[in-house]
């Protein structure tokens, strides 16, 4: 959870609040929040909330940073974090989706131990997601969808890229970013939908979620083939696609749209079901294993037990799917996953684990033996001895002799935050690690973190 949080007081994004009328409806929903909740005031001292972070961030602190006894905004910040950046929909959208996931995990501790900071936590989670949807979605402030798709006449809307510094926004007309933001959108509704029960549907719009999930998905079912992912984007790609549309068609309220986004889904399944080897490998249309065969294996799995949750007949392949990606690609030495068959070094971004964990996730539900072993064994050497996770603000075990460190030995003169790298890398003719992208990546690493709290708090 320290990932989410993190992120939100880095101040490596759109912050809200910005103006002095923001600041009073900052204090306002704060102050109603606390009132919900037996508290003298917030967890998090002089707190603003970055509801929609750039894509690219450095969590170096630029102070000695304070946690105890109350963390303090103010000395969280990450270096360079007023710097403006760009600002995508994807990571905007898988913000909102890791912190309404969280939002319900905290809320379910909260219903259980009667802890009013996890409650209130929580309805903060909720308002969080709420906010950067509102700013980037459905008010349009930062135009990343946009009626105004000029360059391509005939679409309803338009996704793009927003440029902070400029102010300027850059159509996007690619598959990957309509996928994602379809599924991590979709992901909130479902998220708002399970959280009735704790009032989570008071502070989020799912209406007008729904008229952008139906906006996004007409797009992706109009222009967007399964062949054209495969050959546009990757392979991987497919197992997003199978994720977005199965996850929309149980959130949308348009019947015809629902109806569009089955018959896609299903071709999609037809067209995994041709590249799948004997042994269960997905390959691309040269019969090659692309970047991250792990990785490859983990989207497309987990992406067909999706679709096996609406109706389509895709168990059997996700079974066959994931028992490769447990059997035939797991390191046993280096206690991680190949990124090849025949690969020394394994190079695995933080894209890269969340398709791994949704992957050893979908297995587990498959009652597959061993994957909730793998998954242990995963995270302790990717993440812990790896240092995918660069810092832990909890520490795990006694003294500060542990993998990953906490922030203030993690390098650097202050420390960094309890985020992820970009990415690291394993050699096996050294049986070392190495951090290979010492950057935080927004989309990748929001993914991955709403990746593993919906594998630990299903």
């Amino acid at each position: 959870m320290d990932n989410v949080e993190s992120v939100r007081a880095s101040g490596n994004g759109i912050e809200f609040p910005r103006t002095a009328a923001e600041d009073v409806r900052f204090e306002r929903l704060r102050a109603t929040l606390l009132d919900e909740v037996a508290l003298d005031g917030p967890p998090i001292r002089n707190e603003r909330w970055v509801i929609a972070p750039y894509d690219v961030g450095w969590p170096r602190y630029v102070r000695r940073p304070v946690f105890q006894p109350r963390p303090d905004w103010e000395t969280l910040r990450w270096f360079d974090a007023d710097a403006p950046g760009f600002i995508s929909p994807g990571a905007t959208a898988w913000a909102a989706a890791s912190a309404l996931i969280r939002s319900l995990a905290l809320a379910r501790i909260a219903d259980e131990t009667d802890d009013d900071s996890s409650r209130y936590r929580s309805l903060v989670d909720a308002n969080v997601a709420e906010l950067g949807l509102q700013w980037g979605m459905t008010s349009g402030q930062a135009r990343l969808l946009s009626e105004d798709a000029a360059e391509r006449e005939e679409l309803a809307i338009v996704l793009a890229r927003y440029d902070e510094a400029e102010r300027e926004s850059t159509p996007l007309f690619d598959a990957e970013p309509y996928l994602e933001t379809l599924w991590a959108v979709s992901t909130v509704i479902r998220a708002t939908e399970r959280g009735a029960d704790y009032g989570l549907a008071r502070f989020v719009s799912a209406g007008a979620l729904r008229t952008v999930v139906d906006a996004v998905a007409t797009v992706i079912v109009n222009e967007f083939a399964p062949v054209e992912i495969l050959r546009n984007v990757a392979p991987r790609a497919l197992g997003t696609a199978l994720a977005a549309l199965a996850t929309f068609v149980k959130v949308t309220g348009d019947d015809g749209l629902a109806t569009d986004g089955w018959r896609l889904l299903r071709s999609t399944v037809a067209l995994v079901e041709y590249l799948l080897t004997a042994d269960g490998r997905v390959v691309d249309e040269d019969g090659g294993d692309g970047h991250n065969l792990a990785a490859r294996q983990g989207a497309v799995g987990q992406g067909l037990v999706y679709a096996s949750t609406v109706g389509i007949d895709a168990e059997d392949a996700a079974r066959s799917v994931c028992s490769y990606l447990l059997d035939d690609l797991w390191n046993p030495i280096a206690l991680t996953f190949a990124s090849g068959r025949d690969a020394d070094a394994h190079a695995i971004s933080v894209r890269d684990a969340g398709d791994v964990i949704g992957g050893l996730h979908a297995a587990a539900s498959l009652g597959i033996d061993g994957a909730d072993d793998r998954f242990v064994e995963f995270y302790d050497n990717t993440f812990d001895r790896g240092r995918l996770q660069r810092a832990q603000r909890l520490a795990a075990a006694d003294g500060e002799d542990q993998e990953p460190p906490l922030p203030t030995g993690a390098g650097g003169r202050y420390g960094q935050a309890p985020v992820y790298n970009g990415e690291v890398a394993y050699d096996s003719r050294t049986d070392e690690w190495r951090v290979t992208d010492e950057r935080y990546l927004a989309d990748g690493g929001l993914y991955l973190a709403a990746q593993i709290l919906q594998a630990v708090c299903p």
